[in-house]
């Protein structure tokens, strides 16, 4: 009898071994009944192909997803390459129209070369990433997670985590996150301390009742309103453009070092002063229920609209040209407020300031780099658009000069990294591919444009005499750089103003300038795989 199983089961092996020279896996698929075990096994990455079905992928929803977006040729088996191929996978709000409404992500893990996980907007009580460490923007707003480990996701940029049941978030090993978004969760404690990368906090709606951001010097916008905040150390956050701390318990506030600050939400506290003398940026301040009882604004021509009702206040100073219906305050109860005008300082060579565009979503801040009568002149130092704008332009035309109290300012250079992070985490409508450099630019700084995303078309004007070392280096999506000046030379040009131009881009010049440009834009770190081309 044993010899009988034993023949059997050699001849068994011996079909399979030639169903398998003959028709290969799918000659297996075709007869299961050979199988003991007909089922695949449970998923796991190292196994190779995975069947779509509810034991690796129990989620209905997402099992959908998967078989209409990943599985390519619809054979309901997810191959190697298939799996390798997935970079992005989308269960948004917006996949509720698509019913791909997930409850469960089990299986998500098999997908090692994501990149984006999108699943805001479901009803899942877990998430499993730490398979998927590869991941550099993970969004899941809105649903009912107790628990989030991002442990081993140390390539991640952007985690949007708002509106779950958090109580711990622990973000200690992702060193390079720029985004962070917890917005109304049940945080005691939120250490980031180890993200010194961080351009975006909004922590706001948490039980914190600490928060230290002296290490987040790259901070621009910080939303922690609606904690339990008794402190709050700003000092070192000298690019922060927007504070909201409404709603916590603070006494005092230090703004002397915050020059970039241009909207200033700081309500329901327990402010007895505030001191904005020199927060020329600000543009938008909603100080309401505190304990003030003077508030100054004449450094801050730009400030359009004070909202400082429920407070103690006897007078409110504003900007020579700011108009008074611009103050909101209680009328009724303090007829005794007086609201006088003052006229606003120059500038200072040194000094920053914060500038939006009327009626767009995007803003400047320049560096004042003259401040003598009638030679006022300025560097554009940082150019972002906001992250959250409703949409976008695909072409923009950077500021000539820009009015300050009764003085023009000349816009004259472009600054280091200036443009770096101009499309970081804008959605697709909102893009700019287009940035165009008037003639009133003399002077690209180094890396200006470096390591630019999405940006396909750079235009500098004839005014441009000087470009810095590494200007346009990194910047992956480039097509054209067209440079119409034809004022460059070897005395102006950085050694390696050119270097790191990848060759996917397209260099147009003065048709006069060609041959004399190709030479010297080499000498200059131009790539030989880099085309330079006549306008």
């Amino acid at each position: 009898m044993k010899n009988k199983k034993q023949m059997n089961k050699l001849a068994l092996q011996t079909k399979l071994k030639r169903l398998m020279v003959a028709g290969g896996l799918a000659a297996l698929v075709a007869v299961p009944l050979l199988f003991s075990n007909a089922g695949m096994r449970k998923v796991d990455a190292a196994q190779g192909d995975v069947k779509i079905n509810s034991t690796n992928f129990p989620d209905k929803g997402f099992r959908k997803y998967i078989s209409e977006n990943i599985d390519l040729n619809k054979d309901g088996v997810l191959s190697k390459t298939e799996i390798k191929s997935v970079k992005t996978i989308y269960l948004g709000s917006a996949s509720e129209v698509g019913g791909y409404i997930c409850k469960n992500l089990t299986g998500i893990n098999i997908f090692t070369e994501l990149q984006t996980l999108e699943c805001s907007c479901n009803k899942l009580t877990t998430l499993d990433v730490r398979k998927n460490t590869k991941l550099v923007k993970l969004g899941c707003d809105v649903n009912k997670l107790t628990k989030l480990d991002v442990s081993k996701n140390s390539k991640l940029e952007y985690l949007s985590c708002r509106d779950n049941k958090l109580t711990k978030l622990d973000v200690s090993r992702n060193s390079k996150l720029k985004y962070l978004d917890c917005y109304d969760n049940k945080l005691t404690d939120l250490n980031i301390s180890k993200n010194q990368n961080l351009i975006v906090l909004n922590c706001s709606s948490n039980k914190l009742s600490k928060l230290d951001v002296t290490k987040n010097k790259k901070l621009s916008l910080l939303k922690c309103r609606d904690n339990k905040l008794t402190k709050l150390d700003v000092t070192k956050n000298t690019r922060l453009i927007e504070l909201d701390c409404s709603r916590n318990n603070l006494k005092q506030l230090n703004l002397r070092y915050n020059e970039w600050l241009s909207n200033l939400l700081c309500s329901y506290n327990k402010l007895t002063s505030l001191d904005t003398s020199y927060n020329k940026s600000l543009r938008n301040v909603d100080c309401y229920h505190n304990k003030l009882t003077k508030l100054d604004f004449s450094a801050s021509p730009l400030c359009d609209r004070i909202d400082c009702s429920s407070n103690k206040l006897t007078e409110v100073i504003i900007a020579e040209g700011v108009k008074k219906t611009s103050v909101y305050y209680d009328q009724e109860i303090d007829r005794s407020i007086k609201i006088k005008s003052k006229k606003t300082k120059p500038m200072k060579t040194g000094e920053y300031i914060t500038l939006f565009d009327d009626g767009k979503f995007d803003y400047y801040v320049f560096r004042i780099t003259g401040s003598k009568k009638g030679k006022e002149t300025a560097t554009c130092v940082y150019y972002k658009l906001d992250i959250i704008a409703p949409y976008g332009e695909p072409s923009k035309k950077v500021k000539k000069s820009f009015k300050f109290g009764n003085t023009t300012y000349k816009v004259t250079a472009i600054g280091e990294n200036a443009f770096k992070e101009l499309n970081s985490y804008c959605e697709d409508e909102n893009i700019c591919k287009s940035i165009i450099i008037g003639n009133s630019v003399k002077i690209i700084g180094s890396k200006a444009f470096a390591g630019t995303e999405d940006l396909k078309y750079i235009i500098l004007d004839e005014s441009v005499e000087e470009i810095g070392s590494y200007a346009f280096a990194n910047s992956k999506d480039l097509k054209v750089l067209k440079i119409k000046s034809t004022k460059l030379t070897s005395k102006t040009l950085n050694k390696n103003a050119f270097a790191g131009i990848t060759s996917k881009t397209t260099v147009k010049v003065p048709k006069s300038k060609l041959s004399t440009y190709e030479k010297l834009f080499r000498k200059c770190g131009l790539s030989k795989n880099v085309k330079i081309k006549a306008i």
